[in-house]
């Protein structure tokens, strides 16, 4: 940012010094003297227009890097998000599993106090706890891949500066 502002006060004093050749030759100063003084503001200023088309350069290359990470952090952020979404329904399934288990135990408690062991009961129960299993690991891949979508960002971002580490330590 300071070769900018550094740029750009050259730039500055580049002008003004045309300026003051242009008012020379306004007031019709020495040829000789003007000519050579022409000739140098020229050169200044055709060494400006290179340094302002090197810096324009430069902006342009930083704004196409800085979009591309603007465009990568959103793909991140979307990733994370779908990831959420999908664990808090797990989470939800679990619940609702968990409270259908509640509410058949404590049938089955029931049966059990009046001394009716009833089958039905106790397979509807096992199918329901098998199902609570089931959410669960659905809701631990869940959390797994909401936090691998968190990480992949910035795993991608360590592997390409690896190589270059690698390479020195290598070289070393």
């Amino acid at each position: 940012m300071s070769d900018i502002s550094e740029l750009e006060s050259r730039i500055s004093a580049a002008m003004d010094r045309i300026g003051r050749g242009l008012e020379t030759l306004n007031t019709g100063g020495d040829d000789s003297a003007s000519q050579a003084e022409i000739e140098q503001l020229k050169t200044l200023l055709d060494e400006e227009k290179t340094v302002s088309a090197q810096l324009e350069e430069r902006i342009r290359g930083l704004k196409e890097k800085f979009d591309a990470e603007i465009t990568a952090l959103k793909q991140a952020d979307t990733a994370r998000e779908t990831a959420t979404v999908e664990l808090d329904q797990r989470c939800q399934r679990v619940k609702r599993t968990n409270q259908a288990l509640r509410e058949n135990i404590a049938n089955l408690r029931e049966a059990n106090r009046q001394n009716l062991g009833d089958a039905h009961l106790i397979n509807k129960s096992m199918q329901i706890e098998l199902d609570a299993l089931r959410a669960a690991r659905a809701v631990e891949k869940a959390e797994i891949d909401a936090i691998m979508a968190t990480l992949k960002p910035l795993v991608s971002e360590n592997s390409e500066d690896t190589p270059q580490a690698e390479q020195t330590m290598g070289d070393a």
